[in-house]
């Protein structure tokens, strides 16, 4: 019985304490009000999560079918070429914004700043670039090289020469295409993927069992990145001004901007 009186006589003091301004904040020399106590905010109006993706088209039939759930004015975001968000206005309370919908694009991997083994590099070439530009060339010189000498390889900065196989053992010096302009998967499928050029680059493996080493680099400073955020503005938009979606949208009172 003690023990309940002593629980109860804590909670009353606590909550006397707590409503005592000298209890809980103290003011500084410098005139700061400062809490003694840390603070909890009680949501009633948390922020949503939103629905996760990996294309073009799920974003689009989100838009158009769920026009109940989108505030009147919703914005769609384009962060990066493999990320869209869809969002609200900031929320008045907490100047939050509800995250509708995120799309994400998956894309292969491939290191631009390592050296690939010969059959790892073709195989790359392959699996990770659209068969524009010059990827046909560049994967029939990575898959020809023969291992040589330090001493046959020349590379003046420009362009490197190599030896190439073009028959069962004989061999001829070729220059390498240097700066081949690629198309990477390296945004959403469903627009055009940006072409770049790249440097490449080879050189001898450690044993001649290994073969030649290969590289990328990219060679346009970034620049692909906006052409495949406006190919995807492109396509976002070209699909809101249809007109069944256009009704929809109007039926619901929904105004959707794209930024990119």
């Amino acid at each position: 019985m003690e023990d309940l009186k002593d629980a109860i006589a804590y909670i009353f003091d606590h909550v006397k304490k707590s409503q005592d301004p000298k209890e809980t904040a103290f003011i500084s020399p410098t005139g700061r009000i400062y809490t003694k106590d840390r603070l909890f905010e009680l949501d009633d109006d948390p922020v949503i999560k939103p629905i996760e993706s990996h294309t073009l088209a799920s974003l689009c039939d989100y838009v158009k079918e769920s026009t109940d759930e989108l505030d009147p004015h919703t914005t769609i975001q384009i962060v990066s070429p493999t990320e869209i968000v869809v969002f609200s206005p900031p929320r008045p309370l907490d100047a939050q914004r509800n995250v509708y919908f995120r799309a994400t694009a998956l894309v292969p991997q491939f290191a631009y700043d390592r050296y690939y083994d010969q059959e790892t590099f073709a195989l790359k070439l392959r699996s990770c670039f659209s068969k524009q530009g010059d990827v046909e060339k560049l994967i029939f010189a990575a898959s020809n090289l023969c291992h040589v000498n330090n001493a046959e390889f020349s590379d003046d900065g420009i362009s490197q020469q190599a030896s190439i196989r073009t028959g069962v053992v004989s061999k001829e010096r070729a220059v390498l295409p240097s700066s081949p302009v690629l198309h990477p998967f390296r945004t959403f499928s469903e627009v055009d993927q940006p072409g770049s050029p790249f440097i490449f680059r080879v050189k001898n493996g450690e044993t001649e069992k290994s073969g030649p080493m290969m590289k990328l680099e990219e060679a346009d400073g970034g620049a692909w990145r906006l052409e495949a955020m406006d190919n995807i503005k492109e396509f976002l938009s070209l699909y809101f001004e249809m007109q069944s979606v256009k009704e929809a949208l109007d039926k619901a009172g929904v105004r959707v901007t794209i930024l990119a």
